[in-house]
């Protein structure tokens, strides 16, 4: 699991607890369902010390190098990257990315491969809508997890922006402006309430 954006089921809280920080997320939709998007992260070094990421059963659900960024993204058709900014401080290691992507499709298997739960882009009536399922609800989050949030995500935030092709009628969670729709949330509000978070957009 490292693709950006697709948060972390309960059940896998534990490991990658401290790998992000502040997660934020710009897209913009063209007319043809193609556009651009805009990622930026941390990774803990903590959680980069257990383990090598990148892989399946990485610690990580993040690309934490140019390398992996390239690599994930010459195995998924229609998607390219444009830039990819790392840095390194003492305690993290500081990713900023940018990628074009041709369709929905190859945007929901860079934030969600191997699920249903990644963007969609659908026409219905005279609206084109936008779905994204942020967050699965999980059976139980125990007191200890829950706990370990409260520590160390306490004021984190996931934002997501979407920039549509024209004015935005209406979105199912956040704001409006314009042709701009957000979404934020911190990471404890999301783990506290515990149920499905589907985003969706129309425009």
């Amino acid at each position: 699991m490292k693709r950006i954006l697709k948060l972390i089921p309960a059940a896998a809280l534990i490991a990658v607890l401290t790998s992000c920080i502040d997660i934020e997320t710009s897209i913009q939709m063209n007319e043809d369902g193609g556009g651009t998007a805009a990622v930026s992260y941390s990774v803990s070094k903590q959680v980069m010390e257990l383990g090598r990421l990148g892989n399946d059963d990485s610690f990580s659900p993040l690309p934490v190098s140019e390398t992996d960024f390239l690599a994930t993204a010459a195995m998924i058709p229609g998607m390219e990257v444009g830039s990819v900014s790392v840095r390194e401080d003492e305690t993290s290691v500081n990713i900023e990315s940018e990628f074009e992507f041709d369709s929905a499709e190859a945007l929901s298997a860079f934030f969600s491969p191997g699920t249903e739960h990644g963007p969609s882009l659908t026409r219905e009536g005279g609206d084109t809508v936008f779905r994204y399922t942020l967050f699965t609800a999980a059976e139980e989050i125990s007191d200890e997890s829950m706990k370990m949030v409260e520590s160390f995500f306490a004021e984190d935030e996931i934002i997501l922006r979407l920039r549509a092709p024209s004015d935005i009628n209406s979105v199912s969670l956040g704001t409006v402006e314009g042709n701009t729709a957000v979404y934020s949330a911190t990471i404890l509000e999301i783990f506290s309430e515990n149920k499905d978070i589907l985003w969706e957009v129309r425009w």
